[in-house]
């Protein structure tokens, strides 16, 4: 009996993660569809990049420095994120390897997510393709 109830609440701990994170999903992609049409162009996704990076910019110096970034992320996961994973994703983005993230290196970043997530190759990215998208990395963060 014990051993049940452990499973079904491991499950219930599982099924609300994933509700949140869709409904995490759905909220961004909202915002994203700006014209509410069901999929986000590569316009909308520019758009947005540009919107996000001018939010993370604090300083407004046009480089976005790992502090700026692990603040805009930490605060966003509650304090989840790892410090490996948000050093991690600078030097990914990091391309000339000046230690910050520049506008062009985030809209690249930026752009690349949104080749991946277009799964049909359609040249926009539907709700359910951001979904499987952000699942498919959320397995590949590190713990």
């Amino acid at each position: 009996m014990k051993r049940v109830s452990q499973l079904t609440l491991s499950f219930a701990v599982v099924a609300v993660s994933a509700i949140a994170f869709a409904g995490e999903d759905h909220d961004k992609f909202s915002k994203m569809d700006s014209n509410n049409d069901g999929k986000i162009t590569a316009a909308e996704n520019e758009q947005g990049a540009q919107k996000k990076f001018g939010k993370m910019d604090a300083d407004k110096d046009g480089q976005l420095s790992v502090t700026e970034i692990e603040k805009t992320w930490t605060e966003k996961q509650d304090g989840q994120k790892s410090q490996v994973s948000v050093t991690k994703r600078v030097s990914t983005m990091d391309t000339d390897k000046s230690g910050t993230v520049s506008s062009s290196e985030f809209k690249q970043s930026s752009d690349d997510m949104f080749s991946k997530m277009d799964m049909n190759q359609d040249g926009s990215v539907s709700e359910s393709e951001m979904v499987s998208a952000h699942q498919e990395m959320k397995k590949d963060m590190p713990r």
